[in-house]
């Protein structure tokens, strides 16, 4: 969602769609790009009432949603493991920074 504006009687909902934006060379700039992509206009007591019953539905089912969260963090866990185990994805020592000369050196001379 990028965005949500609300009104008395509509409320507006923007959706959004998140790029990397690969037109830059350079390996360090990680800029992207937003693209509205869909908006929702609706009455706002209507989006209030889905919003509180789907709030009840989260709190009725607490049980079996706590269930299926533990049981998609172990199958996750193990594929994290499994990604960590093969060598082209272990982290690799940069190199050390080189340091810049002083301004006192300069100054000295």
């Amino acid at each position: 969602m990028r965005g949500v504006l609300f009104g008395v009687s509509n409320t507006k909902i923007v959706f959004a769609s998140v790029e990397p934006d690969y037109s830059s060379e350079e390996e360090d700039d990680v800029s992207t790009n937003v693209r509205s992509v869909a908006t929702v206009v609706m009455p706002t007591d209507s989006l209030l009432q889905f919003c509180l019953f789907t709030l009840r539905r989260f709190a009725n089912h607490k049980g079996k949603l706590d269930a299926a969260m533990k049981e998609s963090l172990e199958e996750f866990e193990k594929q994290l493991a499994e990604v960590a185990a093969i060598e082209t994805f272990k982290p690799v020592k940069s190199p050390a920074k080189r340091k810049r000369a002083s301004k006192n050196l300069a100054a000295e001379e």
